[in-house]
Formats: C-alpha cells, structure tokens, sequence
C-alpha cells in the first residue's frame, strides 16, 4: 500500500491475483491452525498421561497415610474413651460393693444381735406346739362323739324319712277318700234337690261336684279311669237339666257307683237317697292346689 501510495501509477492487481493471495493466506491460517492444535493435544496428552502418574505415585500414598493417620488417631481417641468409661464403671461397681460389704456387715451385726432373741421365740413356739397338740387330741375326741351323734342322727332322720313316706302315702289315700266324699255329698245333694224339681240349685251341685272330680283328677295319679267316668257321667247329668231330669238322676247314680268304688268296703255300703242329709254332713271345702287335706270323713247319708 505504501507502494501504491508512492506510485499511484501503478497497475492493481487482478481478480485471479487477489483471490491467490486470499487462497494462500487462508492455507497459511489453516496450517498454522493445525498445528497450534497439534502442539495442544501434545500437551494435553501429555497432561493427561503425566496427571494420573503423578497423582498414582505421589498424592495417593500421600492420602492413604493421611487416611491411616486419621484412622489410628480416631481408633486412639475411640479407645481413650472406653478405657474412661470402663474406668468410671469399675469405680461404681467398686463403690457399690464397698456399700453393699458395709450393708452385709450391718445385717451380720443384726442377726448376731437377734440370735437370743430367735432362741426365745423358738422356745415359745414348741411350747405353744405342744399345747396345739393337746387341743388337737381333744379335738378329735370331740369329733369321735360328734361323728358317733351325727350317725345317730342321721339313722333317726331316715328312720322318720321312712315313717314320713309312709304316711304321706296313707294321706293321699285320705286325701282322695275326702275328696270322694265331698263329691258324694254334692252327688246326695243333687239327687235330693232334683228330687224336689229344684233344678237350678241341682245345676250348681252338679258343677260343685263336677270340680271336686277335676281336683282329683289333678291330685292324684291313681283311679284315673273311673274319675275320667265319673266325670262324664256328672256333666251329662248337668247337660240333661232341666228338661230331663230323670236321665240326669240316671247320670247322678252311675256317677255316685263310680265312686263309691273308690272308698274303703265300710263307706262304701251306701247309695244316693231323696230324703235330706244329716245335718252333721257338713260342706267340705275342696283343698287348693299344692294343700293336704286333712283327714276328716264326712258321714255319708242312709238311704
């Protein structure tokens, strides 16, 4: 340029010259570029091939001893503590057997002290033995007789357990002779009212009877047949009035054979009449349920 400036006449350079030039340079760039970029991965293979060797054969032993030391200083530290700690037990177990050793010796001092006094104690205590002993053979003295008064009375109570099943067995058989009775009395009295064509109250004597016999019937296992019978017989009677009063004394009389079977032979003698009970025939009462009748037999009417 400096020339061009010099000789302004001078001629330019072609196109084709320029772009040689512009070629060459480029070439001249590129070949420098390589081999800037040769020389640097030269030195960076370099680098990393040196690096690692470096850090191989230098740092990493200088790390593992550093580690080690680092180890055995917290290993020293770790066993300096337990060594403290075991230390400070061994005290306290020291001190504890130094009180448990001065307890001991106190409960020593104590047992030797109460020695006489157990001595004592035991002393009392065979006496009061022997004196257990004594009452104990009194005792069972005393429960020889009562074992021999307990089977006393136990042969007694079944002795009257006996007697008290004999007897109920003649009460109920009293107790059904009562209520037999009772229906027989309603039975005469029924007779007698139909008699004198006094049906209404003949109805009501009919009933009475009628529920003397279903008492029976509840109380008792016996006769159960002839009851069920006697039963029929007073409520086709009961079923006849008024308008048939001869079939119903028909009923009333076959009722009364039906249970009159039922009594002992010597009540047994009589039958239903028209004529008007005794006065000393008095109305029985039927007994409730869960009662025993007593035994009072009411005298059947003569015919």
């Amino acid at each position: 340029m400096t020339d061009e400036k010099q000789t302004p006449d001078a001629p330019r350079p072609s196109f084709g010259e320029r772009l040689g030039r512009a070629f060459k340079a480029f070439w001249r760039f590129i070949v420098r570029l390589v081999l800037v970029l040769l020389v640097l991965g030269l030195i960076a293979g370099a680098i990393y091939l040196a690096v690692p060797y470096f850090y191989r054969h230098y740092v990493q032993p200088l790390e593992d001893l550093q580690a080690q030391v680092d180890t055995l200083q917290q290993q020293t530290v770790d066993r300096a503590q337990q060594v403290n700690q075991r230390l400070g037990v061994l005290q306290q177990d020291l001190a504890d057997l130094q009180a448990n050793q001065q307890a001991l010796s106190q409960q020593m001092e104590d047992l030797q002290g109460n020695e006489a006094q157990i001595a004592t104690r035991l002393d009392a205590l065979e006496t009061q033995a022997k004196a257990l002993d004594s009452q104990i053979q009194s005792l069972e003295a005393r429960l020889d007789k009562q074992e021999d008064a307990a089977q006393s009375v136990q042969a007694t109570a079944e002795a009257l357990q006996s007697a008290w099943a004999q007897w109920e067995t003649r009460l109920q058989a009293m107790q059904l002779q009562v209520g037999v009775l009772q229906t027989l009395e309603s039975l005469t009295r029924a007779r007698l009212l139909l008699s004198q064509e006094n049906y209404g109250l003949a109805a009501s004597e009919l009933q009475r009877a009628a529920a003397a016999v279903a008492w029976l019937q509840a109380h008792t296992d016996e006769h159960q047949e002839t009851l069920g019978q006697a039963a029929r017989q007073i409520a086709l009677a009961h079923d006849a009035l008024p308008d048939k009063p001869q079939v119903s004394v028909q009923d009333v009389e076959a009722a009364w054979q039906l249970l009159v079977e039922l009594l002992p032979q010597a009540a047994a003698t009589a039958t239903p009449s028209a004529t008007e009970p005794s006065s000393s025939a008095s109305e029985t009462a039927i007994p409730a349920a869960g009662e025993t009748a007593t035994p009072t037999p009411t005298p059947t009417p003569k015919p």
